[in-house]
């Protein structure tokens, strides 16, 4: 059965920021759109869903979820833009910035397929299925999921770590 995309804020069976009509008029505005405009629209939809998904296990937003029970991390109430630290971002719309990033993730995911996952072990001393536990070597180089520049895209919706300008991620370190 093909993907069926549901972009819908705050919806709980929602499984993507953008559209592929909103991925499209992003995808336009870069300089190598190919492989993006090339894809069938079932590839399109899995790495728009996939996009989400790695944005949201990887990513700490600011503020809380909108509604109880919505699947992805936006819409968020009480989330403050970095950019304007005297407004809260609307709670009801999911920001366009994280709309062009699920793109940008999106298109590059086609390109260049999911990060080889053998490197992401690298370095690791323990995993702990449940929940979730991950415990690395000193001085382990853990190679991110998300590209540098994605996440710079967003940066400013993320809760940061001060002591660094590196941004939270759901991992725990022991």
């Amino acid at each position: 059965m093909p993907l069926v995309l549901n972009s819908i804020p705050g919806a709980l069976d929602a499984n993507t920021y953008a559209t592929i009509a909103e991925a499209n008029t992003y995808n336009d505005s870069v300089m190598t759109p190919d492989a993006w405009t090339n894809a069938e629209v079932p590839t399109k939809n899995r790495a728009l869903a996939t996009a989400t998904r790695l944005i949201d296990t990887n990513v700490s937003f600011k503020g809380q979820r909108t509604y109880r029970g919505q699947a992805l991390s936006w819409p968020r109430q009480f989330a403050i833009d970095e950019r304007h630290p005297l407004y809260y971002l609307d709670s009801a719309i999911v920001p366009r910035e994280i709309k062009d990033a699920t793109a940008e993730l999106a298109r590059r995911l086609i390109e260049g397929g999911m990060p080889d996952t053998a490197s992401e072990t690298e370095g690791l001393k323990s995993l702990k299925a449940g929940p979730v536990e991950l415990e690395w070597f000193e001085g382990a180089n853990v190679r991110e999921m998300i590209d540098r520049y994605v996440l710079d895209m967003i940066s400013h919706l993320a809760i940061s770590d001060s002591s660094s300008t590196s941004i939270v991620v759901p991992l725990i370190r022991v």
